[in-house]
């Protein structure tokens, strides 16, 4: 076998297309380039912001327009506070099994969003001060399983003062309400502190 020539890489055609070229009229060179001449030297300067590089610079600073200013951005998934970790399974079977006594309950049914998360905050708040450790709340699974407070209580829970006193949450077992009930396990209250 005859070893292959080396390949020319195109510049047999790029020598071809710069044969046939021709170069740009002088005047139209760089035409998108102001010229300096005596009149624009004259013309006061604006101010460039400080350039990017040695080639670029913004001749004039961004500005935002007057009516989007006082817009907000939307919350951002990194502006969420994480979620509270899950009860461990061993403490969830033992719960379900009634081998931990659950200290107090909450049955949210018939309230309204706002009404159960003021009464979840009061109950949670009353249940810290007297040291439990273990409580039920209700929530019912709402149509079709998709309860508006069975899905708001872990967005609550989540969020301050509820996440400084609720150290963890899962779902009940069946014997205490299944998909519409929660276990939670507060903190402990510090001495002297409520």
């Amino acid at each position: 076998m005859a070893p292959r020539p080396p390949k020319d890489d195109g510049k047999k055609a790029w020598d071809k297309v710069t044969q046939q070229a021709t170069p740009l009229d002088p005047e139209k060179q760089n035409r998108h380039i102001e010229k300096t001449t005596a009149a624009s030297a004259q013309k006061p300067k604006k101010a460039a912001a400080p350039s990017i590089s040695g080639k670029l610079s913004f001749r004039q600073p961004l500005s935002v327009k007057p009516a989007l200013q006082g817009l907000s951005r939307p919350p951002l998934e990194a502006d969420k506070p994480p979620p509270l970790p899950q009860i461990e399974q061993k403490s969830r079977r033992r719960l379900g099994r009634g081998s931990v006594e659950i200290e107090a309950r909450l049955d949210l049914h018939g309230y309204t969003a706002s009404e159960a998360q003021l009464a979840l905050t009061r109950f949670i708040d009353h249940c810290f001060v007297q040291r439990f450790t273990w409580v039920l709340v209700i929530t019912g699974k709402g149509m079709r399983g998709e309860g508006v407070l069975r899905k708001g209580l872990p967005d609550w829970l989540s969020k301050l003062p509820l996440s400084n006193r609720v150290a963890a949450f899962d779902t009940a077992a069946a014997a205490h309400g299944g998909e519409g009930a929660f276990y939670l396990r507060l903190r402990k209250a510090k001495a002297g502190r409520a």
